[in-house]
């Protein structure tokens, strides 16, 4: 990253100094966007989600930070100044203050325009640390980032496995950053918001991918761990994360055989490629 976006000015990232800015007792809300082919496709859910946070508080858009339009058109100039030009993601974010708010985009480059899958699965484990299921908030990924940052530090020792949550009752509600699917026969199963998950930005579109690609779709607030092991696979995803497929939990192994097909139909047309 060469150039960060600061207040709706270019800035060259050695030398960017916010000096006392950070020091000031603020509130901040963060968004990552995956932009590729000259377009940030989902700009307007993480506007959205903004928008949603700030009157679930009781506040408005500050003044001082630009409508999305010109976000929008201030956010590609900073892809572009970056030579970010395959694909990758734009970190969005507003800090609040009572005094001034202030906004700060940067960049994180991608090699290839293909949406991220990652092919190497990864292990799983239960975290012991419940996500709870009746706070407003528990849809954002703000809001649960702390209790993943919390499971992170818990295991230290063991960062490769993948930490999945459940909440209050028992049931199945997320990974860390990332919704999570289940795939047994021509069922697609994925817990719903009743759980107390996290809403990613593409979950309703890999939702309709499964329906496209001929699973019976279906959201639940009841998914226990013993019906999430007897799955034949687990998928994880979210825009800021990509896909990823679950090997193993414990001594349960999974396979991989119809997450690509539905990562190909989301690639397709959520993120069509410019000829």
């Amino acid at each position: 990253m060469d150039y960060i976006l600061f207040n709706g000015k270019m800035v060259a990232a050695g030398d960017f100094n916010p000096a006392g800015h950070w020091l000031k007792p603020h509130f901040s809300l963060k968004e990552k966007m995956w932009f590729a082919n000259g377009q940030i496709p989902f700009f307007p859910d993480h506007i959205r989600n903004i928008e949603e946070i700030l009157a679930l508080a009781g506040k408005t858009w500050p003044a001082e930070i630009p409508p999305q339009k010109e976000l929008v058109r201030l956010s590609l100039r900073l892809i572009n100044k970056n030579k970010a030009f395959m694909a990758g993601w734009l970190s969005l974010e507003l800090l609040f203050s009572p005094r001034k708010s202030s906004f700060l985009a940067t960049v994180e480059r991608h090699p290839s325009r293909i949406f991220p899958f990652v092919q190497q699965g990864k292990t799983a484990i239960l975290s012991p640390f419940p996500k709870f299921s009746g706070n407003p908030f528990s849809r954002h990924f703000f809001y649960a980032a702390h209790l993943w940052e919390t499971e992170e530090f818990r295991r230290e020792s063991d960062e490769t496995a993948e930490p999945l949550f459940l909440n209050e009752k028992g049931m199945l509600t997320e990974a860390a950053g990332a919704n999570v699917f289940l795939i047994k026969k021509n069922s697609f199963l994925t817990p719903s918001a009743g759980t107390g998950c996290i809403i990613s930005t593409i979950r309703e579109r890999i939702l309709w991918s499964a329906g496209e690609t001929g699973f019976l779709v279906a959201e639940s607030d009841r998914i226990t761990p013993e019906q999430m092991l007897d799955s034949d696979e687990i998928m994880l995803a979210s825009e800021e994360r990509g896909f990823l497929w679950i090997s193993g939990i414990e001594n349960r192994r999974f396979v991989k055989s119809n997450a690509m097909a539905i990562w190909k139909h989301v690639c397709k047309t959520c993120f069509p490629r410019v000829s």
